[in-house]
């Protein structure tokens, strides 16, 4: 029996997580020497045209799914999963190598509770048929954590790809072969997807039945549930309609997943093709969001590729945002062309924007990051800003690299420390409190501090006070 191996950095999961794939010596097709990493919630893969966006989508598409039970369909009408052979059309001449030491693989890495264990694919069969089999490596059946891996067959997590007949039009179709039908949904199903959708593109319907019609074009793959829309009908839908009413049946179809198998759920992925197609920008950005969204809910791993620079900002924002800690949950894998291809780094968004244009990347203007310090009013901000000389930030400067500035909040010091948990945005600020605050707990928070206190003055440490008794104080001393 094949052995996993124990994970020492990995962060341990009851799902089963796809973690990377990547390509050796000799390539396949183009791809050689290149490692991929896969995100736990979404990941984008970009470049552009021709670098095998589509061909790693397929390999991972081809690594797993569950291939038997009649309780595991989706409502697609079919089992979650998909064959490479279903997605790439293979080339005797080209993909296809007798020896299996000369055979081009993908390595697919998986995860679950810390131990990873791996598949490899090839591509074996026949001129008159090709297939590509996910193998164990080492080869032998395994079992990780109580799932049984099939030594030569798919890991079994749902898994569903969506290609780019999601969005043949009905109307370019021969009417013969287009098939409309009522169609039955869950109404906890229903009211996911139909959330999912206007939250995206709205409908025009807010709730309801779950009263659903299911297209399909007969000689396709394009097949997907559809709801109502306020004054039309399914068959007058958009292409990006077309193209959401696919996604969001997915989503659906892991959500009845998740219901029906209960404890034997162990995650799932969804890969997407052209994401982008038929959205405009706001779209986009909604789409996204609403995917991170629910992967988290339904514990699975989005993979998609695009062309759009609207969305690989918007996910290179998220992703870059240090406000958010721990690892990021999301990960852009850009691909760059040329032979072979390789990893474009993509720590500034400007090197996309400028690969995508054919552009050289020019350098990036270096800004310095601002700390934003926030205190309770215009008297704590006077007092913090003397106490902060110019001398002071100097320093502060060229030890941190950041600059600073202060905001007076206009809240009380408890109302201040309670945006701690509100937020996540407020572990990135600093917060200074009245020295006269010493009854309220910052839980231990490492980024909240407290004026100094003036020993000559009263026990009421407030900075209205303190500049009150310094009044006095010079009133009283006709020297001052």
């Amino acid at each position: 029996m094949a052995k996993a191996i124990k994970s020492k950095s990995a962060v341990p999961d009851n799902k089963i997580k796809l973690r990377s794939i990547s390509f050796a010596q000799p390539p396949f097709r183009k791809l050689g020497s290149l490692e991929i990493k896969i995100a736990p919630r979404l990941t984008l893969i970009a470049g552009r045209n021709g670098v095998g966006k589509s061909t790693i989508l397929a390999l991972i598409a081809g690594g797993s799914g569950l291939t038997r039970g009649l309780k595991n369909h989706t409502y697609f009408a079919n089992l979650p999963n998909a064959n490479v052979d279903e997605i790439l059309k293979l080339s005797f001449e080209r993909d296809y190598v007798r020896g299996e030491e000369e055979k081009p693989s993908a390595l697919l890495t998986y995860e679950k509770e810390g131990t990873q264990f791996y598949k490899k694919c090839n591509v074996s069969g026949s001129e008159e048929r090709l297939r590509v089999v996910p193998r164990n490596e080492p080869k032998g059946p395994l079992s990780v954590h109580g799932t049984s891996i099939p030594a030569d067959g798919k890991v079994p997590i749902p898994t569903v790809y969506l290609g780019m007949t999601r969005v043949l039009p009905i109307g370019e179709a021969d009417p013969a072969s287009f098939e409309r039908r009522q169609a039955e949904m869950d109404q906890e199903d229903y009211d996911f997807y139909l959330d999912f959708t206007n939250q995206v593109i709205g409908t025009g319907i807010p709730s309801g039945n779950a009263n659903v019609v299911a297209q399909s074009v007969k000689g396709t793959k394009k097949r997907a549930i559809y709801p109502e829309y306020q004054g039309y009908d399914s068959t007058n839908v958009s292409l990006g309609q077309d193209s959401l009413s696919s996604i969001a049946t997915a989503l659906a179809s892991f959500k009845r997943l998740q219901r029906t198998l209960g404890d034997a759920y162990e995650g799932g992925l969804l890969i997407i093709d052209e994401i982008d197609a038929g959205f405009h920008p706001h779209a986009q950005i909604q789409l996204l969001d609403q995917l991170k969204s629910r992967a988290r809910q339904l514990h699975i791993q989005v993979i998609a590729t695009t062309h759009s620079l609207t969305m690989l900002e918007h996910a290179h924002s998220e992703i870059n945002n240090k406000k958010y800690k721990g690892s990021p949950q999301d990960h852009i894998a850009y691909l760059k062309g040329g032979l072979p291809i390789q990893l474009l780094d993509a720590k500034e968004f400007a090197a996309i924007h400028s690969d995508m244009h054919l552009r050289l990347p020019t350098a990036t203007k270096q800004t310095q990051p601002v700390v934003k310090i926030y205190v309770e009013d215009e008297e704590a901000a006077l007092f913090l800003n003397a106490i902060l000389t110019p001398a002071r930030k100097k320093s502060i400067n060229r030890t941190a690299n950041a600059k600073l500035k202060i905001i007076a909040a206009k809240v009380g010091c408890s109302n201040l420390v309670g945006l701690l948990g509100a937020d996540d945005y407020f572990q990135s600020v600093v917060m200074v409190l009245d020295a006269d605050t010493s009854g309220v707990s910052a839980k231990g928070a490492t980024n909240v501090v407290r004026l100094p206190k003036d020993p000559h003055n009263p026990p009421k440490q407030s900075p209205e006070v303190i500049l009150k008794v310094m009044c006095e104080k010079l009133c009283a001393d006709v020297n001052a």
